[in-house]
């Protein structure tokens, strides 16, 4: 989304999901360019700092948080669903990235 030039603004009105969408997508950027001696809570931070910076604090449910955990593991499994199928290891990426940022917001709640 960001990388088509939409901005953050108007994101406020998605459901929680879609605002966890635009904070992976930048959280990927800054994860690329952490080392192998980055620690979980150092990520958990950044996370947070994140999610605290655009007062999304109010989104992060327990319950919001595991749906979107399901989701983007259900997404993650379709590159695997067929015998046949090669999975494209960047689109594996972003659907491991997605998980694993939602998986530190909810270990955050």
């Amino acid at each position: 989304m960001l990388s088509r030039g939409v901005g953050l603004r108007g994101f406020e009105s998605h459901p929680p999901h879609h605002r966890y969408y635009v904070v992976r997508r930048l959280f990927m950027l800054t994860v690329i360019a952490l080392d192998e001696n980055t620690t979980i809570s150092q990520l958990k931070k950044q996370v947070e700092a994140f999610r605290d910076e655009r007062k999304w604090t109010d989104l992060d449910t327990p319950r919001s948080l595991a749906i979107s955990i399901v989701l983007e593991a259900a997404e993650l499994l379709e590159h695997f669903q067929w015998d046949n199928q090669t999975p494209v290891l960047d689109k594996v990426a972003d659907e491991l990235a997605d998980v694993i940022t939602y998986c530190l917001g909810f270990s955050i709640t």
